[in-house]
């Protein structure tokens, strides 16, 4: 947080702080409370989550851990180690995992 200039930043973005009597206004905190625009801004973000179907073609993780280039040989090949019975994951399906 910083104070002085009034805005918060997380990660890389800065958001701006409230004013000091934002929550002072009735408009302010009654829509913060109202389910109604809560579930508009829900409504939006939800877009974001959709997937859409593709198909995707099978592979290994090996072959994954060598189509890093921008890793260097060593990298690519504790990559593939880290990868090995990871067939499921790399079996060209679509499926949410739990």
């Amino acid at each position: 947080m910083q104070f002085s200039n009034g805005q918060v930043k997380w990660i890389d973005k800065f958001i701006p702080m409230k004013a000091p009597d934002h929550w002072q206004n009735h408009t302010n905190y009654s829509m913060a409370l109202d389910r109604d625009v809560l579930d508009i801004y829900d409504d939006a973000d939800a877009d974001d989550a959709f997937i859409m179907d593709a198909k995707y073609e099978a592979t290994s993780g090996a072959e994954v851990a060598d189509k890093q280039k921008h890793l260097t040989e060593d990298q690519r090949k504790l990559l593939a180690q880290a990868l090995q019975n990871t067939d499921e994951i790399f079996d060209g399906q679509l499926r949410i995992q739990a």
